[in-house]
């Protein structure tokens, strides 16, 4: 995507163009078009290096939230997934986890229709555990609403992307539960099955410090 503005130079008379090149896409995700290289002179999106970096992050809270989160959720354990690649390794790693625990789905692909902003608020909000699972393991800078529209309506975030020390530069590492930190399916599956309420409470101390951005 595409966007300009106009900037004035010294001489007043004259309009500098400015073009912006604004995506939120990784690099692998991104159609390649020829002809652009040098055309834009700033960039806009959620890497560190980008001329103007925009992007969800944790952010110090001024005041401890008032109310803890429910520890009684509807449900369990749910996906909102928008693409459904049956070759993307985000998708084998769900249909092999789904043999050892029951998912609550949502998105065209399952519901046969698209989930509009109110359903996926309350849907990730009703969820217990939610998952964060990203199309790309292979740019560490590629954190994005799926995993902190979790941590921002209550739900924790399963991740799967790049390394845990990767997600520890951005958010807690008590804040998730990673699946690299299971040797096995079964394991992860029995660990977010049998959680007691105490424990699943110590995945959100985070908040006391720090709130979504």
């Amino acid at each position: 995507m595409t966007d300009y503005g106009h900037m004035r130079s010294k001489d007043k008379d004259t309009i500098l163009l400015v073009w912006v090149w604004m995506n939120f896409e990784s690099p692998m995700n991104t159609r390649k078009t020829s002809g652009l290289g040098k055309l834009f002179n700033v960039t806009l999106n959620y890497c560190w290096n980008a001329d103007i970096k925009v992007r969800k992050r944790l952010v110090f809270s001024n005041s401890e939230i008032e109310e803890d989160l429910p520890i009684q959720k509807k449900v369990t354990n749910c996906w909102i997934v928008t693409n459904w690649n049956e070759n993307h390794y985000r998708v084998k790693y769900y249909q092999l986890l789904s043999k050892f625990i029951t998912f609550n789905t949502y998105g065209a692909h399952f519901n046969n229709k698209q989930i509009s902003h109110e359903e996926y608020t309350s849907t990730v909000a009703s969820c217990k555990f939610y998952l964060s699972f990203h199309n790309t393991r292979e740019h560490p800078d590629y954190m994005t609403e799926k995993l902190f529209n979790a941590m921002k309506l209550g739900s924790v975030p399963v991740a799967l992307g790049p390394p845990r020390q990767v997600y520890e530069k951005f958010i807690p590492g008590d804040a998730f539960v990673h699946v690299d930190d299971f040797s096995k399916l079964e394991k992860l599956a029995q660990y977010l099955q049998s959680m007691s309420e105490d424990e699943y409470s110590k995945l959100f101390r985070w908040r006391k410090f720090f709130k979504v951005n």
